[in-house]
């Protein structure tokens, strides 16, 4: 990539990160005015609780997805970090997301951590309805690793700017930029599986 390109994919993943985090941040602003002009009372403070607890859990996944890789990580920590996240991103729609985590090491490279982190972070957008998220990651015998994310839930789809990107076509938007970061750590190459209850993505 030029330096445009990668000033551009920045941008757009900014935007990415601005546009997880406007929900939950919004909701805390109308909580503290609610405190403000009504008082305290339960449901308000509940409200403000919650909200406030989501921007922290997306802000440290996002962080730990999109900032520059500096340690390996503890398969332990990323588990906690996946659930938190996806816990993060309940709603009305979407109100339980269940994660199965099976990643065989103890730790993960940096660079492969940010990739599993990215790859979730794809699966979480083709769960419009909740669902189950399953990570798999084996070591190979040759050296290296196999990983395959699984999204399972009603009217599972990878977005259109997602899969295109991951295609290797240019990002179009925050969620395209996003899904060619994964593509960029991945070594280029993702494949992509998908019907209407399940998305499977898989790096080798």
């Amino acid at each position: 990539m030029t330096e445009s390109d990668d000033t551009a994919l920045a941008g757009l993943l900014c935007a990415r990160l601005c546009h997880d985090l406007s929900g939950p941040i919004t909701a805390a602003a109308a909580g503290t005015e609610l405190l403000a002009e009504m008082g305290a009372d339960s449901e308000t403070i509940a409200l403000v609780a919650t909200a406030a607890t989501a921007a922290v859990q997306r802000l440290k996944f996002l962080r730990a997805a999109f900032g520059p890789a500096s340690a390996d990580q503890k398969s332990d920590t990323l588990a906690t970090l996946s659930r938190a996240f996806l816990d993060s991103t309940t709603s009305q729609a979407a109100p339980t997301f269940v994660l199965d985590w099976r990643v065989a090491a103890p730790t993960l490279p940096a660079d492969g951590a940010r990739l599993l982190l990215n790859l979730i972070l794809l699966i979480r957008d083709c769960l419009p309805m909740g669902g189950t998220v399953t990570i798999i990651a084996k070591p190979k015998e040759n050296g290296g690793a196999a990983a395959t994310v699984i999204g399972r839930g009603r009217n599972a789809t990878l977005p259109p700017d997602s899969l295109a990107a991951l295609a290797g076509n240019p990002a179009t938007g925050p969620k395209g930029a996003q899904a060619a970061l994964a593509r960029f750590l991945a070594g280029g190459m993702v494949q992509v599986t998908q019907n209407e209850a399940e998305v499977t993505l898989t790096v080798d």
